[in-house]
């Protein structure tokens, strides 16, 4: 995903994501923070910090404005040189990523 794409209109992706970034919250024990076009996210109840790249944090920003994953998709298909199916598995690929290291959750569970 490095190469910006231009202006074109998309079809719905046929990927299903199993977690809905429409039913995940971000942790309630992260803080982040914009590095250019990087994230830094620091993890306070496991004292651990990640580094987001410019795709991820695409995303994260997509989370933290409640956009749905066909929105995400479209997104990352208008920004970067990359198929709607292609995005599709690699969102679902980094939300079980970001649910495993704690950074997200799913809605409700955010105690």
């Amino acid at each position: 995903m490095s190469s910006a794409r231009g202006d074109r209109r998309f079809e719905p992706f046929p990927v299903r994501i199993d977690m809905d970034p429409a039913t995940t919250d971000l942790s309630r024990e992260v803080l982040c923070t914009r590095l250019d076009d990087e994230m830094v996210v620091l993890h306070m109840g496991r004292r651990s910090y990640f580094r987001l790249n410019s795709t991820a944090t695409r995303v994260w920003e997509g989370l933290a404005a409640g956009k749905s994953s066909a929105e995400i998709v479209a997104d990352l298909c208008a920004t970067y040189d990359v198929g709607a199916e292609e995005a599709g598995r690699s969102l679902e690929a980094l939300l079980g990523d970001l649910e495993r290291c704690g950074l997200i959750v799913r809605s409700g569970q955010n105690g």
